[in-house]
Formats: C-alpha cells, structure tokens, sequence
C-alpha cells in the first residue's frame, strides 16, 4: 500500500513503482522474449506466421499490464472509492440481498470493490456491520460505539482521502448517533433506499454549504415557557411522529416539512439536515439540554448527525418495537467514541 503523492507530477514515478512491483518479471521477461524470437528469425533468414503471432501476443498482454496497473494507480492511490453498511435488526437474508444491492450499486458508480478489497486486504466484514437482533433499548448507545469502533478499524485500512458509499439500515435514533460518532472529516456518498421501487438513490453531496438553498424547507412551532430549561423537539417527518410524545418539559418545538404531507425528495434532504441542525444549534447555545424525537428518514438521521455540534447536549428517543411508546436510548454527550 502506497502514500497518495502530493500532485499529478508523481503519477509517472508511482506508476513505475507499481508496476515494477506487481509486474517486475514481466518487465524482465519481455524484450528478452521478443528479442530472442527476432534472433532466431534474423537466423533462420525469415519471420514465420508464428513469430509474428508470438510478438503480437507478448505485445498484447504488456499493454494489459500496463493499463491494468494504470487503473490500479488511479483507483487506489488518486481516486480511492469504497463502501461502508450498516444494517441492524432485519434477518440475515434480508441483510445478504441488500448487501447484493449495494455491490450492484457501487459498480454502477464505477466503485471497483474487488480491487479495493484486494489491494487494501479486506473482506467482507470489514466494510459491512451487521447485528440481527433487536437490540433492548439500553444498549442501543453500545450499538453506536460498536459500529463507531467497527468503521474506524476499517478506516485504518484505507487512505484517509477515500470516498465512503454509505447504505443505512436502521432505526434513526441510532443513525444520528452514528452520524455523530464517524460522520465529521469524512468524505461521505449516502444513499436513500426507496421502498417503492426496491433501490438505492444517491443523496445530494454533503460537502459544504455553498449549494444550500435560501428557500427553507422546514417550518416549526415553538412552545418556550421556561427561558433556560430543558426543550423538546419533536422532527415530524415520518408516521413515527403519529406515536404520542411523553410530556418530558414544558418548553415544545415540532419540527416538520414546509410541504403539506410528509414525503422528502431525497434532493431536499441535505438542505433539510441543516434547517433542522440550525434549530438545534440555537437551542444548545443556549444551553438547554435537547430531548429529541426523529421521526426522520435513515439518511436524513445519518446527515444531521454528522452535523451536530461537538459536545452537544441532546439526548435521543426512540418508538418502542412492541408498544406505541418513545423510550430514551441514547445521550450524545456521553458517547465513548
């Protein structure tokens, strides 16, 4: 595994460098090759139809290798792409087809997982995290630090610059936590699995701000009683916002679409993440510890995780899987990650 180079100057030199080493012999062994057929034919005073179908084949396959280490180079040096899957709670079969979908994905988006997993030595279950069971809500704040501690021995494996193809199965409590927890200093692609059609859609790039709309996405309401006690936010964008919310404070916000129903276009759901991030931000400025209900898509949870502010005082809830009730599952201050 090599150092990616400072600039486009080095590609020549890594080139050589890498083909010397996957390819030394046969550097070696052609033009002593070619040569010796040459010889034989200068020799015997003629070239034979087999002299020149041996050249044109030793010709041939140089040029593979040569190409071949070329793509090497670019996809494993200058344009490291990869995948990272989380999946919690379903049954083995469903997570083995989804993991089928997502490999179809990454190829698709010119993500070549083979060479990846040959040239970095990975396998299977180090890009992909699984747990079957549903887990008790007390150790849903485990299952973030599992997963926290799963991506970054995989991310040791790989250069820092690669870009992730992110595909989430999950509850969306956790999703923040994950966010939160690997989401910072990461070159990230998320996908969106859409029911309706059984795929995966790309969501828009998170880099930055600078593509941000100025026409809001959210509206809210607001029931601030007490100036510096605690709050609840409730995110109203999915039917798990229906579940009735526990009277924890007195002070209330109900975050939701600006639109009349609930659906998200998988385009609005950066710009969403952030609208709803501002909110959040104002209310820990100010020093309010954050009850927070999402009722959010997976993608969207995983987004506005990775924005959330370092040290921020929220604490999560999640619908029960047996009752229609929300129960406290995880505290983001105190993650151990």
């Amino acid at each position: 595994m090599m150092n990616q180079p400072d600039n486009n100057k080095n590609f020549l030199c890594v080139f050589i460098d890498q083909l010397w080493g996957l390819h030394g012999e046969v550097i070696v062994i052609f033009p002593v090759t070619v040569l010796t057929i040459i010889t034989n034919s200068i020799n015997n005073n003629r070239f034979i139809w087999l002299d020149y179908a041996s050249i044109t084949l030793l010709v041939s396959y140089l040029l593979y290798v040569i190409i071949d280490t070329m793509k090497i180079v670019y996809i494993t040096i200058y344009n490291v792409s990869s995948g990272y899957s989380i999946c919690l709670g379903k049954k083995s079969n469903y997570f083995k087809d989804s993991v089928r979908k997502q490999r179809n994905v990454l190829k698709r988006n010119k993500v070549d997982l083979f060479l990846i997993e040959k040239e970095f030595k990975i396998i299977d279950i180090d890009w992909q995290y699984y747990d079957e069971p549903i887990r008790e809500t007390k150790s849903w704040q485990d299952s973030v630090e599992n997963i926290s501690d799963h991506f970054f021995r995989y991310a040791k494996r790989i250069p820092i610059e690669t870009k992730l193809h992110l595909f989430t199965i999950a509850q969306p409590a956790v999703l923040i936590g994950v966010g939160y927890a690997i989401g910072k200093e990461r070159d990230w692609v998320v996908y969106h699995y859409c029911d309706s059609t059984s795929s995966y859609v790309m969501a828009p790039n998170l880099k930055g701000t600078q593509s941000r709309s100025s026409v809001k996405k959210i509206k809210f309401n607001e029931k601030i009683i007490n100036e510096y006690g605690d709050i609840t936010v409730i995110l109203s964008f999915t039917s798990a916002s229906r579940i009735p919310f526990p009277d924890i404070t007195n002070n209330k916000v109900e975050v939701f679409p600006k639109g009349r129903n609930k659906y998200i276009e998988i385009e609005d759901m950066s710009q969403i993440s952030y609208e709803i991030n501002e909110v959040l931000t104002r209310y820990t400025m100010e020093g309010r510890t954050i009850h927070l209900f999402p009722g959010l898509p997976c993608t969207l949870a995983f987004i506005l995780g990775k924005l959330l502010h370092e040290n921020s005082n929220i604490i999560i809830y999640n619908p029960n899987d047996t009752e229609p009730v929300w129960e406290r599952v995880i505290d983001i201050q105190n993650l151990d990650i």
